[in-house]
C-alpha cells in the first residue's frame, strides 16, 4: 500500500499542542472532523479511545499510530500529526510522542484497514521517523510521505 495515497496535504498537522494522550485525541479529532465535515466527531473520538484501552498505539521513539474502524466512514483516512513539545502518551520505552499517524478506516474495511497500518508501521521503521524528525512544515511533511510512503 502506498500512504502517498492515503496522505492529504489538509489532514498534516504541524502544530498540535497537548498535554495527555486523550488531549492529544481529542484535539487531532477534532481537526480531522472539521476537514472531513464529518458530523460526529465523538463517534471517532470514541474508537480511537476504545483501541487505546486494548493497549497504547505509541510504537516507541517518539511515535504512535491510533487507529479505529469508524461507521459511515466512506474511504480510509490517514493524518499526520507533530506535537513539538511531545505528548506523555504511555509509551512502552517512555519517550514522549512526537509524531502520530491518525488511520481511520470504514468499519467493513478490515483487511484495508490492516494493510494501511502495516504500510505506516513499515515505513516508520525503515528510516521514516528519521526523515520525520528533519522536517517541520505540513508541506514537507506531505512530501516526505509522497517521496518515500511506498512500502
Amino acid at each position: 500500500m502506498d500512504l502517498a495515497s492515503l496522505a492529504k496535504p489538509q489532514l498534516i498537522f504541524s502544530d498540535v499542542e497537548a498535554k495527555s494522550r486523550d488531549g492529544a485525541l481529542r484535539t487531532l479529532t477534532e481537526r480531522i472532523c472539521r476537514v472531513l465535515g464529518l458530523s460526529d466527531p465523538e463517534a471517532v473520538l470514541s474508537a480511537l479511545q476504545e483501541r487505546e484501552e486494548l493497549g497504547s498505539t505509541a510504537v516507541g521513539g517518539g511515535m504512535a499510530i491510533p487507529h479505529g474502524r469508524i461507521r459511515g466512514l466512506r474511504d480510509i483516512v490517514l493524518a499526520v500529526a507533530v506535537s513539538k513539545r511531545g505528548v506523555d502518551y504511555g509509551a512502552d520505552d517512555g519517550v514522549p510522542v512526537r509524531f502520530f499517524f491518525v488511520l481511520l478506516s470504514p468499519r467493513e474495511s478490515a483487511g484495508r484497514h490492516l494493510k494501511a497500518l502495516a504500510a505506516i508501521s513499515e515505513w516508520v521503521s525503515s528510516g521514516g521517523r528519521e526523515r520525520l524528525r528533519r522536517v517541520s512544515k505540513a508541506q514537507e511533511i506531505y512530501e516526505l510521505l509522497c517521496a518515500n510512503g511506498r512500502v
